[in-house]
């Protein structure tokens, strides 16, 4: 640690001593003058800037004394530039930019006097639910009906390519490996972790969801598959305002929700808290068949078991976060973010396992498990943050510090009968009990720092460290009968402490190359420490290794609507804690999952070439290699009749896909976006004895309808359908859900009421099978998808866009920059 602090330091006073005497001009300036129809200049008129795809603010300013105004926009494009004063109806005008011009001149925007004031001016921008964007697939969660009452879990079913099973594991595009990201920081939690917080999670705290399929090397290197990044909702319109709603919704089950977002805004300070809670049950029916065959040609049954489950889960969950942002001055900004999650839940699961000689034979023998948990969990993600503009060409340094510590613990009471078919005992029953607790320390720091060199080229570079320790400890006893006592089971019970630290650099490079090419090479290095330790056994695993990650991006213009793109990375997926600890986390006795220490990290390579219409329309081919693939898969014994899951890996994987994004405006009042993919996945390698040489065709297609109804009545239809797939061992049936919403803003629109109904059909049940050697395995889940609910929310404080004037020394300054720039 004391290592990283040194670098640091030297990494802040070398970027310091690179700032003095350096003059850069901006990338991309808009600037002009408003005037009135007799020429006279107007000051203080504000001037906004839209982007023209879906009506976001991009930036604004004021104008000065002699009313000339000067903004800037992330990249080339079209956008809307709207110039308005009090007295004078606004003032709108389209602009497009060419990637070659760094500096726009608009020249006069004239406002006209008006007979009568308008009260009040409004931009209605309704972004669609599921829209394209360079490198990425953005779901806009803030306004879409359809999104309401869900958890991320359940809106990342939704996302295109994303598949979600029934434990929370997310693969993209047919490929694990997904890291998930919360406001652009990892979460560093993986396994049921990772699946309790994005439950707690909702809807009404997300602003929208990324889906990153080639992230570059200022990311981590962590995610083979590609990055989810959550961003919450943040507001910066001055004075105090926010968000209060509260909402039901009805399944088999009933959950009740709310909660309040509260923001204050005054000059250099922002500061904001909220506070989310869910209120709900949900469940999981569980269908088991096992299969076992005297030979593995399959021709004769010899047994046959079936397990039927129903799974209650009884949760509480909040969600709370706090902090602020205060501007020092114009160049320097510090900031403090708290985010925290916390629930509890009460699990039980009961159902019969009945085993029989042949499908239509009476039961031998039945076994009925019965088990109970208790257990509560909490993460808190704390944040410091600095910023230094050292200049106005964009030339920037950024600190970070997170610190996130997580705990849980959990009672567990598993009782299970051994009856005879027709009810006589068969033998003693078994009764074990548990407690399970987990405690991560997550600690990180980051440098980033942005250089641009001149109007064509910029240069970035980053520094990280990271340090976690996982501490995992469970206790199991069992009921010994004859004594009436419990006694330790010495087979089950363990420690398990995994510590990994991580130091990570980074230096990424963009220039423009001529006449509409763009160049971005990238490359990051990561060096890894592990130390994997089983306390009780005594059983050490270290592990130290460095990497190296290219990332290469090749974009080329053809005129202002299409673009042809070429990107490479190399990315790296290691074991989850939970996939590491070597404990067995019992369901029942005949189905329990086991960790594997000696996991290797899985590493993918990825090309993708892509090709893009008016920034609307895409069309992509990838391909990926990945190596040591990190494989869950399922041992069956033949003489217990006991199925367990575990982790392995396997030699290697590779995939091809097409990729296409198809946006269509069917009137002005219907407008729907679509999704499809279709790849083709290749598993070869051995798991324990398990030979895998297969793959198999598969493809999925997401839509969203956007419909405005009479009565200013929003509609929103979104719908999935994933074709039957090969997941490495698991072969998968097809699956297909529909949801519908409505969404009517009442109260002066300060009130917004929202319908909805999740899985209509209730047809969101994956179908699993799973044959290999003497057995054949068949799983059926079906859960709390299948609902109805309503929402509202409300709106209060000062609504209204805060646009912040700059300073007319800052505006000067700029101006002889780019002179200086392009002389």
């Amino acid at each position: 640690m004391r290592k990283f602090w040194i670098f640091l330091l030297g990494f802040y006073s070398l970027t310091a001593g690179l700032v003095h005497g350096q003059t850069h001009s901006p990338t991309y300036m808009l600037m002009g003058r408003v005037i009135d129809t007799a020429l006279h200049p107007q000051a203080f008129a504000t001037v906004r800037v839209f982007r023209l795809s879906d009506s976001a603010l991009v930036d604004g300013a004021i104008t000065d004394s002699l009313g000339r105004f000067q903004t800037s926009i992330p990249q080339p494009g079209d956008y809307w530039l709207v110039a308005s004063l009090i007295g004078m109806p606004p003032r709108g005008r389209q602009v497009h930019v060419l990637p070659s011009q760094t500096r726009t001149d608009l020249g006069d925007v004239v406002l006209t006097p008006a007979s009568h004031v308008l009260a009040t001016v409004q931009i209605n921008a309704t972004k669609p639910f599921i829209e394209q964007q360079p490198g990425k697939v953005v779901m806009n969660i803030a306004n879409s009906p359809a999104a309401t009452g869900s958890d991320v879990l359940d809106i990342l079913q939704k996302a295109p390519g994303v598949m979600v099973d029934q434990d929370g594991n997310i693969s993209l595009k047919g490929k694990s490996g997904v890291t998930v990201l919360i406001n652009g920081r990892p979460t560093h939690l993986s396994g049921t972790q990772l699946a309790q917080l994005l439950k707690s999670l909702r809807a009404e705290t997300i602003d929208k969801i990324e889906v990153i399929s080639n992230p570059s090397v200022k990311y981590d290197a962590e995610g083979g598959a590609g990055i989810i990044d959550i961003r919450l909702k943040k507001n910066t319109q001055e004075g105090i305002n926010g968000t209060a709603n509260i909402g039901y919704q009805q399944g088999h089950y009933g959950a009740g929700y709310g909660g309040v977002d509260v923001y204050y805004v005054h000059h250099k300070l922002q500061t904001f808290a909220g506070y989310q809670l869910y209120d709900g049950t949900n469940y999981n029916r569980l269908n088991l068949i096992r299969d076992f065959y005297s030979s593995d040609a399959k021709t004769t049954l010899a047994s046959h078991v079936q397990q039927q489950s129903l799974m209650v889960f009884q949760a509480v969950n909040h969600q709370f976060k706090a902090g602020f942002d205060y501007d020092l001055n114009d160049q320097q900004s510090i900031g403090m973010m708290i985010n925290g999650y916390a629930g509890q839940e009460r699990d039980r699961s009961h159902g019969p396992i009945a085993f029989r000689h042949n499908l239509y034979s009476e039961p031998d023998s039945l076994v009925v498990p019965q088990t109970h948990m208790n257990g509560h969990w909490n993460n808190v993600a704390y944040n410091l943050h600095y910023s230094l503009k050292i200049d106005t060409s964009g030339q920037e340094l950024k600190l970070e510090f997170n610190h996130a510590p997580y705990r849980s613990n959990t009672d567990q009471d598993d009782q299970t009968q051994y009856t005879l078919a027709n009810g006589q005992p068969l033998h003693d029953p078994l009764h074990r009990k548990g407690k399970l607790s987990s405690s991560i320390q997550i600690q990180s720091a980051q440098a980033d720092y942005t250089l641009p060199i001149h109007h064509q080229m910029q240069l970035e570079a980053g520094a990280k460290y990271s340090h976690v320790k996982s501490d995992n400890q469970v206790a199991y006893e069992l009921y010994h009968i004859p004594d009436q006592q419990w006694i330790t089971d010495s087979n089950t019970t363990n420690h398990f402490v995994y510590i990994e630290n991580i130091m990570a650099g980074y230096a990424l490079f963009s220039r423009t190359l001529g006449p509409r090419w763009n160049l971005q090479v990238g490359l990051r290095v990561e060096h890894t420490h592990t130390l994997a330790h089983q306390i009780i056994q005594d059983s050490l695993i270290k592990r130290d290794y460095t990497d190296f990650f290219p990332n290469i991006m090749i974009k080329k213009d053809f005129g202002d609507q299409h673009s042809l793109s070429f990107v490479y990375n190399r990315r790296i997926d290691r074991p989850d804690y939970q996939s590491l600890n070597p404990f067995i986390f019992y369901i029942d006795q005949y189905t329990y999952e086991v960790g594997n220490p000696f996991l290797q990290p899985q590493l993918t390579d990825a090309i993708e070439m892509g090709y893009s219409w008016k920034q609307q329309y895409n069309l992509s081919i990838n391909y990926s290699h990945t190596r040591d693939v990190m494989m869950e898969y399922v041992i069956i014994d033949s003489a217990t009749k006991a199925g367990y899951q575990t982790t392995g890996n396997l030699a290697k994987s590779n995939q091809l896909s097409l990729n296409g994004t198809v946006p269509i405006r069917i009137t002005q009042w219907w407008t729907t976006s679509n999704f499809f993919s279709i790849f083709y996945q290749h598993y070869q390698g051995q798991l324990t004895t398990l030979q895998l040489n297969n793959g198999k065709l598969a493809w999925t297609i997401n839509t969203s309808q956007q419909i405005q109804l009479p009565a200013q009545i929003k509609a929103e239809l979104t719908a999935f359908f994933r074709s039957p797939m090969q997941y490495g061992v698991y072969n998968l049936r097809s699956l297909y859900r529909i949801d519908l919403a409505f969404q009517k803003n009442i109260l002066h629109n300060k009130g917004t009421i929202k319908l909805y109904a999740n899985d209509i059909f209730h047809t969101q049940r994956p179908n699993i099978t799973i044959s290999y050697q003497q057995v054949n395995a068949y799983i059926r889940n079906s859960w709390n998808s299948q609902r109805i609910g309503i929402n509202f929310s409300y709106r209060f404080g000062n609504q209204q866009i805060k646009v912040k004037a700059p300073k007319a020394s800052g505006i000067e300054e700029e101006q002889n920059r780019i002179k200086r720039g392009n002389s």
